[in-house]
């Protein structure tokens, strides 16, 4: 390693101790605040008598907000930072998922979670963008995957944490225990925003933990990314007329299913076996989430080594459906569910740093914006179509795995669609 390249491994060793933390944080808190509902489920259902087919709907609806609302934010922070965005979705998502503990019945239920949606639109998107502004493309991918490992830290965490608020709350002061969880996992979204407008910089030249040459360091390696001229692509209009965003966007949309499968259904999947309590089955199904994280960090970084974005997708897809297919086998055995869904976790959380540092190679200036929104948001409406058809065929047939299904031929067509759309690394460099 050179001297020049030494320096750059330093600063941007310095840029992720003091951004990463932040935006860690606050994506792990909105995360969890998405997704806490999966651990209120059964409990929900006992105390407000919601059907599978109720919750699959009203955990589904909370991306028709977000779907709504993605594009505008994204576009509206390159107006006005990442500081005063963040603070405004913080604080709005934090008080509205406080608010679902004032659930009584399906119609509250699917407006709050409309509104949360709503709320939280531009926040992963906006973040991803704003990464994409500090750090150049051999890079990305790490960076991209340090963030989004928040999303299976969640569940790691989220999991235990929320089953032993239910438990220990439960009564208290006259409250369910679910609504409890919502209350105290919902306000520190709200302090958390107000930290990160006081903290986190817009841009390298607003960091005053960086010297100027410091400084310097970023601007050159950004200016002399071989890939940062994103094809000429500058305009979200160009974007529009180009392909790739709408197959990028298909992509993710099948790489969402096998997400939000596990996300919603894995509490309920493995809540068919004889677990004793809900905080033992919270530390069960925190194992799989376990395995995300490790996906997440390791394959990012082999990705950046290899400069391979392609393989490093559809692979981990391919093997994730692979794994996913095997659940539907081994009903009778809880360890070996938990290997396979610890596997299908481990790949298929594993391509989101991956993915998300292709957009910024294939397009700048507001076009990165608004693709990255756009991409994000369709990708997101299968959060609303997965826990709606799962829930659906789970009323239906009385058993997860027909959805389960329809989930696997999703990523199996995702990994094709991105070996036809991510260019051979051969292909790139001629």
């Amino acid at each position: 390693m050179s001297g020049d390249d030494t320096e750059v491994a330093r600063v941007y060793r310095k840029v992720a101790l003091h951004v990463m933390p932040l935006l860690f944080l606050c994506f792990l808190l909105a995360y969890l605040d998405r997704v806490n509902v999966s651990f209120a489920k059964e409990h929900m259902a006992s105390d407000l008598g919601l059907s599978s087919f109720a919750y699959g709907l009203g955990a589904g609806i909370f991306f028709i907000g977000y779907f709504i609302f993605e594009v505008p934010s994204n576009l509206w922070m390159e107006r006005i930072g990442a500081r005063r965005t963040l603070l405004r979705i913080m604080t709005l998502w934090g008080l509205t998922s406080a608010s679902m503990a004032l659930v009584t019945d399906e119609f509250t239920f699917y407006i709050l979670r409309f509104f949360l949606g709503a709320f939280e639109a531009g926040f992963a998107p906006g973040v991803l963008l704003y990464l994409s502004r500090w750090t150049p493309s051999v890079m990305r991918a790490r960076f991209m995957a340090l963030f989004l490992t928040a999303t299976a830290v969640a569940g790691l965490i989220g999991a235990p944490l929320s089953g032993w608020i239910i438990s220990t709350f439960d009564g208290s002061a006259g409250i369910a225990g679910w609504q409890w969880m919502f209350v105290l996992q919902g306000l520190p979204s709200v302090a958390m925003g107000v930290v990160v407008f006081l903290l986190l910089p817009d841009n390298p030249g607003e960091a005053r933990w960086l010297n100027d040459d410091e400084r310097r360091v970023i601007e050159h390696t950004l200016a002399t990314d071989p890939k940062a001229a994103g094809a000429g692509v500058t305009s979200f209009r160009a974007a529009l007329r180009n392909s790739r965003v709408y197959l990028l966007s298909l992509a993710y949309f099948c790489l969402s299913g096998g997400v939000f499968l596990i996300t919603f259904w894995l509490p309920t999947a493995l809540s068919e076996f004889d677990v004793s309590s809900s905080t033992v089955l919270g530390w069960i199904i925190a194992i799989p989430y376990l395995c995300a994280v490790v996906g997440l960090l390791v394959v990012g970084r082999l990705s950046d080594r290899s400069d391979n974005r392609r393989l490093f997708c559809a692979v981990p897809m391919a093997v994730g459906a692979a794994a996913l297919t095997g659940t539907m086998f081994t009903s009778g055995s809880l360890p070996v569910t938990v290997v396979l869904f610890s596997v299908a976790a481990f790949s298929i959380w594993s391509v989101y740093g991956v993915f998300w540092s292709i957009p910024a190679t294939l397009y700048s200036g507001l076009a990165t914006a608004g693709s990255i929104a756009l991409i994000n948001s369709v990708g997101n409406i299968n959060g609303f179509v997965n826990p709606f058809v799962v829930g659906a065929l789970e009323s239906l047939t009385g058993s997860l795995y027909a959805g389960m299904s329809v989930t696997i031929v999703c990523l199996l067509i995702g990994a094709v669609l991105i070996l036809v759309t991510v260019e051979k690394k051969e292909d790139r460099t001629t």
